[in-house]
């Protein structure tokens, strides 16, 4: 999930001339989710699928089996996603104050605890934990919309453009993350 996620990514961000942004990547995490969702729907049309591991050998994979599978690739990429907020929200603080550094290298030169000193834990979580929700809750709606006769391709990805566009923490949020 995650190569294609990222290509993906750059196939939207190329092809519309944009820098890099949480959007586009949050947009092909739910276009791919959807995707590799729908293939695996597919693949089980006649029942369980059969796939041959070269650890493992043959064997048979229920539905239930590879959906969870995708959920649990799905929320890796989600922590992936965390990482880079956090690796952002890093690089604004560093950015925006040399004296930051400075302090945190003498602290950690002289051997000052630097792990669990406020100080050092200035990045803020509520703005990852809200792309999570968001993610989450576009799966679910993607999910419960999926089984109806009105769903075709591309839902669950708008279903996820709308939340983030009627999100005024996450438009802020990105805002201020990323300008």
């Amino acid at each position: 999930m995650l190569n294609l996620s990222q290509n993906t990514y750059e196939q939207i961000r190329k092809s519309e001339g944009r820098d890099p942004n949480i959007n586009d990547i949050m947009k092909s995490m739910m276009d791919i989710y959807e995707t590799l969702y729908n293939e695996i729907v597919d693949a089980h049309a006649n029942g369980d699928r059969n796939v041959d591991y070269s650890i493992t050998g043959k064997q048979s994979i229920s539905l239930k089996q590879d959906l969870d599978g995708l959920d649990k690739a799905f929320n890796r990429r989600l922590a992936n996603l965390e990482g880079y907020i956090t690796s952002q929200q890093t690089n604004k603080l560093f950015a925006q104050s040399d004296n930051y550094y400075l302090e945190y290298q003498n602290r950690k030169n002289n051997n000052q605890s630097v792990q669990n000193d406020s100080k050092d834990n200035r990045v803020e979580t509520t703005y990852q934990d809200l792309v999570k929700s968001i993610m989450l809750t576009a799966r679910n709606t993607f999910l419960q919309i999926s089984n109806t006769q009105n769903y075709h391709k591309g839902l669950g990805t708008t279903a996820l453009i709308k939340m983030m566009n009627s999100n005024d923490l996450f438009l802020e949020g990105t805002k201020t993350l990323f300008s």
